[in-house]
């Protein structure tokens, strides 16, 4: 085991880590930690001391408290050889502090259901890595993940799909697929919810709901068919993949439907910020559509587009009178964005800039390289089912090493990038152990790169990932094994 603290394989690599002579023993070090919030450190900041006689953190703020006990935390899983045993932990001085105040992870329960158990499990290892932000893809075209009081439907109907394809969709044969005939589905009810949150905050993590609007609905449409844009027609809750055409229509009941579910979902939630999609919105129902060019005059509007900025504009509004940012992925900018809109870039690097100069904050999430569906190797034969879109890779190299942030950003304009985030869209993970491969390792590249304020270079970091896979199995968790060799001369990426 580690002799001296500077032999800690620590992810994310600390600041600063100084070794002292011994080494405290015992068999709970969190229960031997005392910790001062003291003005003395700037927020975010945290220094943990361990010598023979005790264990002492003194922080920022109480963010930077939480990050000291899950440093201990890890270090406590890096030195513990067994459950049952006490513990050694050599003597050190770590002082620390994050680059981002975003850390986040995004998981899609849509696609494929995820038991709440699950859940926590993602919320307890992850925030060994002091990722701070679990982003939650509750509603979709195949599936409405989350109880809304009044809309019973939603949990009886638009939760569940009769079928689901196997593996890719056909886009061009659609009648080519092949289905699973087993129904599938699941939701969280409001209580499932809030302890999820709390359970979150105790661990240092924030969760981030997002309602998906005004596309990507057909599973609340299968529901209420009165939301859509044609009433009249029953559709099912999508069983295949890619993007549905039925979107919101622009009725009043629709929109009274977006007011009461993000209303509902503020009282849930305690994250100052509410996610609402706005991606990947098809115009197909509302062109030539005799309701919608009604309402187009009425707004003063004459895009059958602008329906969309319409949506976003009143889901700011009920999100700002509740406190709440709102966030969307990149598509919202392509219309007026209202003051304080946060932005989720995803389909260039050069959304970036362009937020940053339009004066919003924004999140980097950009694909592929911090997609995590993308397969984790160029030998696809030899990976699991995983999104396959542009011929995309994600490997472990790529996540620690890839170009995420642009260059030449005046200093205004580079503290608008609130920090960095992997998503892991589900059509393709079908279930926990696979959702966990497909996490593990990249997501230590992530915490590093979201963390330190200059990860060392790749062959440093590789080095420590061992044993950290070592805890993933000691937890029961799954995770992809490291390449037998990987070429890591070179810098990282920033």
């Amino acid at each position: 085991m580690y002799q001296s603290a500077v032999e800690l394989p620590l992810i994310p690599s600390p600041a600063h880590l100084e070794a002292r002579a011994g080494a405290w023993e015992g068999t709970d070090p969190l229960a031997a930690l005392t910790c001062e919030v003291t003005d003395d450190l700037n927020a975010g900041e945290f220094e943990l001391e361990v010598s023979e006689e005790s264990i002492v953190a003194r922080a920022g703020d109480e963010c930077a408290a939480v990050n000291a006990r899950l440093a201990l935390e890890q270090i406590t899983e890096l030195c513990r050889e067994s459950e049952d045993e006490g513990v050694r932990l050599p003597a050190l001085i770590l002082r620390d502090h994050p680059r981002f105040s975003w850390r986040g992870l995004h998981i899609d329960p849509c696609r494929h259901f995820l038991p709440m158990e699950e859940l926590r499990r993602i919320v307890e290892v992850t925030s060994l890595y002091r990722l701070n932000i679990l982003h939650l893809h509750l509603t979709d075209d195949q599936g409405w993940r989350i109880e809304i009081n009044g809309y019973p439907r939603l949990t009886d109907i638009a939760a569940w799909r009769e079928r689901t394809v196997i593996g890719h969709h056909n886009v061009k044969h659609p009648d080519a697929d092949q289905y699973l005939d087993e129904r599938h589905g699941g939701y969280y009810t409001q209580a499932e919810l809030r302890e999820l949150v709390a359970f979150a905050r105790e661990r240092g993590i924030t969760v981030v709901p997002e309602i998906d609007l005004p596309g990507h609905m057909q599973a609340a449409i299968a529901a209420y068919p009165a939301f859509g844009t044609r009433p009249e027609v029953q559709h099912k809750v999508r069983d295949t993949w890619g993007v549905s055409e039925h979107v919101l229509g622009v009725s009043d009941e629709a929109f009274r439907f977006v007011k009461e579910v993000l209303t509902q979902v503020c009282d849930i939630f305690d994250a100052p910020y509410v996610h609402i999609g706005g991606d990947e919105v098809p115009r197909v129902e509302w062109e030539n559509n005799p309701a919608v060019e009604a309402k187009l005059r009425e707004w003063g509007l004459s895009e059958p587009g602008h329906v969309q900025q319409k949506y976003t504009e009143v889901a700011h509004a009920i999100l700002a009178e509740r406190d709440r940012a709102m966030m969307g992925w990149d598509e919202i900018l392509e219309g007026t964005l209202p003051e304080g809109a946060v932005i989720m870039n995803w389909r260039s690097a050069d959304t970036v800039a362009e937020t940053v100069r339009r004066g919003h904050d924004v999140v980097v999430s950009t694909a592929p390289t911090l997609y995590f569906d993308f397969p984790q190797s160029p030998d696809r034969e030899a990976e699991p089912l995983a999104a396959r879109w542009g011929g995309h890779v994600a490997t472990l190299e790529n996540v620690y090493t890839d170009q995420l942030l642009p260059e030449n950003l005046t200093a205004e304009d580079s503290a608008r990038i609130l920090g960095l985030q992997a998503q892991t869209w589900s059509e393709f993970i079908p279930n926990a152990e696979h959702l966990q491969y497909m996490l593990f390792p990249r997501l230590f590249a992530l915490a590093e790169r979201a963390w330190s304020e200059n990860p060392p270079v790749l062959c440093d970091f590789l080095e420590r990932v061992p044993a950290h896979l070592e805890i993933l199995e000691r937890k029961g968790l799954n995770f992809r094994p490291l390449a037998s060799t990987v070429d890591c001369i070179g810098v990282t990426g920033v």
